[in-house]
């Protein structure tokens, strides 16, 4: 859900995103966050490598080479090899 929110905003217009701007969505959309467990799920899209910081500015940005349910797939694929 987060997901689909960031990349909703980027879709707006924005090419860097806070993780208020999603908060700020997902309230218009009647589907309120708060601000941790948006930075929870930032986190999480980060592992994944769908997202990536910016550290100077403070702002994530998609990462158009990586698709969602691919980068999914293969960390759930991951995580059960691993307990092999």
């Amino acid at each position: 859900m987060v997901y689909d929110a960031f990349v909703a905003v980027v879709q707006s217009g924005r090419k860097d995103v806070r993780p208020g701007d999603v908060v700020q969505f997902m309230r218009e959309r009647n589907h309120p966050m708060g601000i941790w467990n948006v930075n929870g799920e930032f986190t999480k899209l980060k592992r994944l490598g769908v997202i990536e910081l910016d550290e100077d500015h403070a702002t994530w940005s998609l990462v158009s080479s990586v698709d969602f349910e691919e980068a999914s797939m293969k960390l759930n694929g991951d995580a059960i090899n691993s307990n092999d």
